[in-house]
């Protein structure tokens, strides 16, 4: 069990960094909990292939005047302790939750919350139809015993006591021991790794606000290696020995699809990228470290790779303030997928993507009121691409890509609603778009 260290102290800036306006979703208020604002977590993990041991030291913000403090931390998790400040606190555990009785917090005051926990974790159903996250979502294990997640639109919480909701970003450390032999990967900087009591131990360091669905873990005899791009960052790859020959190929799509989206979408927003690519059947744009299924980037690495690191401008850098702006995310990453893949627009020009956003409404609902039981399906992908290529047609290619450029950068490290969206777009097109984002989406 990792020891339970002082509160580091964490520079303003990055605290800062940290703050946000959590907000009630109206998809999923269970995950939804306004009066915590985390800036940063510490995170702790030993797994020994079965039971993780774990200690999350979370420096938060109360957003309002508060008594308790509610966090989701999966059932099968038990809290073992806590400290608020220093001092013990109680914890009590209703469901995916737990409530710690913190006594009056004012609001806009800081606080460091130690929470240590064990457990089994396993995945949890997602609210979704799609056959991709059939196998569940947040902590789940291979045949092989190996580790991996994806956890849109919640998840984050299988695996450590969170704020799992994407109004609240936070900065994170964290450290992973694992048995010798293997490796544990996360987001961020790799920033070192070391052997220590037989367990191998990587500690990383991620270097802007995430949101806690955009966190990734994975265990396995994972190799890495790194291609620098073209700004000089570095993407890495992390491979296991069963997937090796995957490396050239994605090493070569990785340069081509950062080159090209540097042109498109502007400065990459963060200090590295990189893929770890697991035994899992989907594919997910986790912040700094895109996490991917083998099988997947098989057979679609060229449109699946680009659509992923596309979100770290579209999602990441600048993401939804609840689960109803989704389409935010995935509409820009799906028109930049298909500029990629069809640079003539002779595939994806308005009148197809229509007739597809239609098809789609039948079956999940529109893009900007979705069924919440069919969670990230087609219709949230297809009808706001439709709005974009619209929006191209009718204001050119050139204002087109100054708009492309400029939101990621105005609004970084923001968390953003239709309402923020449309406001911006008004201003930077100086015509009202309400009519074109209401035919679309609604």
């Amino acid at each position: 069990m990792p020891a339970v260290r002082p509160a580091p102290v964490l520079p303003e800036a990055s605290l800062v960094a940290g703050v946000s306006t959590p907000v009630e979703d109206p998809y999923y208020p269970g995950t939804s909990n306004p009066e915590v604002d985390a800036l940063h977590y510490g995170l702790d993990l030993d797994w020994d292939g079965r039971t993780l041991r774990g200690v999350t030291q979370l420096t938060f913000r109360a957003a309002r005047d508060t008594t308790t403090i509610r966090l989701a931390l999966a059932r099968n998790l038990a809290v073992t302790s806590a400290t608020l400040d220093g001092r013990a606190v109680s914890a009590r555990r209703p469901g995916n939750d737990v409530v710690f009785a913190t006594g009056a917090l004012a609001q806009g005051s800081r606080h460091v919350l130690v929470i240590r926990y064990v457990g089994r974790p396993g995945p949890v159903k997602a609210p979704s139809g799609r056959p991709d996250m059939t196998e569940g979502l947040g902590w789940n294990r291979s045949p092989a015993g190996n580790v991996y997640t994806f956890q849109e639109p919640y998840g984050a919480f299988t695996w450590y006591p969170v704020h799992d909701h994407p109004s609240d970003k936070a900065r994170y450390d964290a450290t992973v021991r694992v048995p010798r032999g293997q490796v544990g990967v996360f987001n961020g900087s790799l920033t070192k790794t070391e052997s220590l009591r037989g367990k191998t131990v990587t500690r990383w360091h991620l270097d802007r606000p995430a949101a806690s669905y955009l966190t990734t873990i994975a265990i396995g005899a994972y190799k890495h290696s790194a291609v620098r791009m073209p700004d000089g960052k570095p993407f890495t790859i992390w491979l296991l020995p069963a997937h090796e020959k995957l490396r050239p190929a994605i090493a070569k799509e990785a340069l081509r699809s950062y080159s090209w989206l540097l042109k498109k979408a502007g400065p990459y927003p963060f200090a590295s990228s990189g893929v770890v690519v697991v035994e899992g059947a989907s594919a997910m744009e986790t912040q700094t470290m895109i996490t991917a299924g083998y099988g997947i980037m098989q057979t679609e690495l060229n449109p699946v790779l680009l659509h992923e690191l596309a979100h770290q401008w579209y999602g990441n850098s600048v993401g939804p303030i609840d689960w109803l702006a989704v389409w935010l995310n995935e509409g820009w990453a799906t028109r930049m997928q298909q500029d990629y893949e069809d640079p003539q627009g002779a595939m994806f020009d308005a009148q197809a993507l229509d007739t597809m956003c239609r098809w789609s409404r039948v079956i999940a609902g529109p893009a900007g009121r979705y069924d919440p039981k069919r969670f990230a399906d087609d219709n949230v992908y297809i009808c706001p691409a439709g709005m974009l290529t619209e929006l191209r047609d009718k204001v050119g290619v050139a204002a087109y890509d100054a708009i492309a450029q400029a939101w990621p950068v105005e609004h970084r490290d923001r968390t953003v609603n239709r309402a923020t969206f449309l406001a911006w777009l008004n201003e930077k097109t100086g015509q009202d778009q309400s009519d074109l984002l209401r035919r679309w989406l609604d």
